[in-house]
């Protein structure tokens, strides 16, 4: 079961850089010369790629993974569980799902473009997925049928394709050599090694939680915030759902991609402190939120409340754990 939502999670991190490079690259053949040179004034083609792939992920997770366990449930029922039979069904589903998230956001965009952008989205995801689902059983034949063998000689070649892709990505799409940095840092404790000694389960499963409480909590705010705006200054006004859904998303990834990693790192520096473990602890949270200053600018007074509120959210997770015991 593990090795199955470890196939669609890479499947995810593969798919979208390369439906953003095929999305970025279709959009600059059809862009007219006018249009690119006014795009190209603030990104990029490379930083074009690296910003959609970047918000492509939290929509594959939210959207993608249970589209995808719904197909494979339909899928399970058939005559025959290889997947060069039921590369066709399968195809046929994805259609369908793809067809109907497209028509929904061409409805609301009344743009083609749209419908477009999720074709090639989905598309790419499937193969990807198909592809590294049957070579997974192709490694497994070659192993005798070995499964543990299997899984660990493919999990080394996910490893090796997900680093690739990583750092391929942040060199060419980051532009800010500070970012490029923290990235790389943060990219290297997901080695094996590194990751089995600070991505303990049920401490990365309370993370995850306490990272979307913080979205969630953190985008309520800037949306209270927002309604006072609107108020005192009618031009002002970004009470709408496109910068609410930008708010919550770049709050989730923040989270997800630097809070993590940076609390888990607190965790395992202060686990051996009793006495003033919450005041180190709060200290580490809100140091790490003031040194995005050298990569965010003045956005480190977000991003030092976002870590303030992890901080908090997670304390409370904590302790709640603990009075359960």
């Amino acid at each position: 079961m593990m090795i199955k939502y470890l196939i669609i999670f890479f499947a995810i991190i593969v798919a979208s850089p390369l439906s953003s490079l095929i999305i970025n690259y279709i959009s600059q053949l059809l862009m007219p010369v006018t249009a690119q040179e006014s795009y190209y004034e603030y990104w990029t083609f490379w930083g074009g790629v690296f910003i959609v792939a970047i918000y492509q992920v939290p929509i594959y997770i939210i959207v993608g993974i249970p589209v995808t366990l719904l197909i494979d449930w339909i899928i399970k029922d058939t005559k025959s569980n290889s997947n060069e039979k039921t590369y066709f069904p399968q195809l046929l589903l994805y259609t369908l799902s793809a067809l109907a998230l497209g028509s929904y956001l061409f409805l609301l965009s009344n743009s083609i473009e749209s419908l477009i952008v999720v074709v090639i989205a989905v598309y790419t995801y499937f193969h990807i997925l198909f592809l590294l689902r049957t070579r997974f059983k192709v490694v497994n034949f070659l192993n005798n049928k070995n499964t543990n063998g299997g899984e660990e000689l493919y999990k080394q070649f996910l490893y090796a394709l997900f680093f690739s892709m990583l750092y391929l990505i942040v060199w060419l799409g980051v532009e800010s050599i500070q970012i490029k940095i923290v990235l790389g840092i943060i990219g290297l404790t997901f080695i094996p090694n590194i990751r089995r000694k600070v991505y303990k389960v049920p401490l990365v499963i309370r993370k995850s939680k306490v990272a979307l409480y913080t979205s969630f909590c953190f985008t309520f705010l800037i949306f209270i915030l927002d309604i006072q705006t609107s108020i005192t200054e009618p031009n002002l006004n970004f009470n709408d759902v496109s910068f609410i859904t930008f708010i919550f998303l770049s709050s989730l990834l923040g989270s997800f991609i630097y809070g993590i990693p940076v609390s888990l790192f607190s965790d395992s520096i202060t686990k051996n402190v009793k006495k003033y473990r919450l005041h180190l602890s709060f200290l580490l949270h809100i140091g790490f939120g003031l040194i995005t200053f050298f990569f965010l600018g003045p956005l480190m007074v977000l991003a030092t409340l976002c870590a303030l509120l992890f901080y908090l959210i997670d304390e409370f997770l904590r302790k709640k754990r603990i009075h359960s015991l």
